[in-house]
């Protein structure tokens, strides 16, 4: 492992979102990199087992997985005296979507644009800003967002009486959308990331050091990938490190995959069977 190993990047998160990693783990490993959209229940068991590996209590365990199951992400389904948890059905669309960003499968391509919505017209101003937060839009004054636009994006949803304008990247606009999007914090962790996982060593892993590192690879690269809002060149740092980042996690996915795989089928973990020895 390199000098910064996934595990100890791991618990150098502070604080330790439990219920972020639970998220990736049901993304990735549960519904196959969002390509099965009605995976089986995974018994506790198999849950905490997989944890342990990673050094995380028990305890925060089943208290995140509670907080998911409270929340609407995850379903909880009980056999007996053995408990199963499931991705709810509101929940599979966003893993989904999340998956082929976080994979690359459809990435968004920036045309040098963004779109200004104003709302001092809305006459529900709070309900106007939540609805353009919730499409990614940042607010750089009391009632002025803005918003990278990416090409085949779709049309935006306004809110009644807001005025969308769509303008070039100018020099103050990128400066601007660099503090709202916190860029420079951004390429700080982008560069973390490669510190952690671009000196995996070139032999083949054992099966449960792949699975580890592949969970929290993906739980990292997952928290960094949603949060970028891909904005054009010309608003970003000459140094920017999100292009060696993707490239990094492309080719650790490929080496840790085969190992992983063979750990889960081994396991057994997605078949929801609780094994003899548990």
């Amino acid at each position: 492992m390199p000098s910064t190993g996934p595990i100890q990047s791991l618990h150098a998160e502070t604080p330790l979102r439990v219920w972020s990693l639970i998220v990736t783990i049901f993304g990735d490993v549960v519904m196959r990199g969002g390509t099965d959209p009605a995976p089986g229940p995974i018994w506790t068991g198999a849950l905490l087992a997989l944890l342990e590996e990673m050094k995380i209590d028990p305890g925060l365990v089943r208290t995140s997985l509670s907080r998911l199951v409270a929340n609407g992400t995850l379903l909880r389904e009980k056999t007996g005296r053995n408990t199963y948890y499931r991705p709810a059905p509101a929940s599979r669309a966003a893993f989904m979507t999340a998956a082929d960003r976080i994979y690359g499968r459809l990435p968004l391509v920036p045309t040098g644009q963004f779109d200004l919505a104003l709302i001092d017209r809305c006459t529900a101003r709070n309900k106007a800003r939540e609805a353009l937060l919730a499409q990614g839009f940042r607010f750089v004054g009391a009632a002025t967002a803005v918003m990278p636009v990416h090409a085949g994006s779709l049309s935006r949803l306004l809110p009644e009486g807001a005025i969308l304008a769509r303008t070039d990247c100018t020099a103050p606009l990128a400066e601007t959308a660099q503090d709202l999007w916190q860029i420079h914090a951004l390429n700080q962790r982008y560069k973390y990331f490669l510190k952690t996982f671009s000196g995996l060593p070139a032999d083949t892993p054992t099966p449960v050091q792949a699975i580890v590192s592949r969970v929290i690879l993906l739980h990292q690269f997952r928290r960094l990938i949603l949060r970028d809002p891909v904005l054009p060149a010309v608003a970003l740092p000459e140094d920017w490190q999100g292009r060696r980042a993707r490239e990094c996690f492309k080719m650790a996915l490929e080496h840790l995959e085969p190992a992983s795989e063979r750990w889960l089928t081994e396991t057994g973990f997605r078949s929801g069977i609780i094994q003899p020895d548990a």
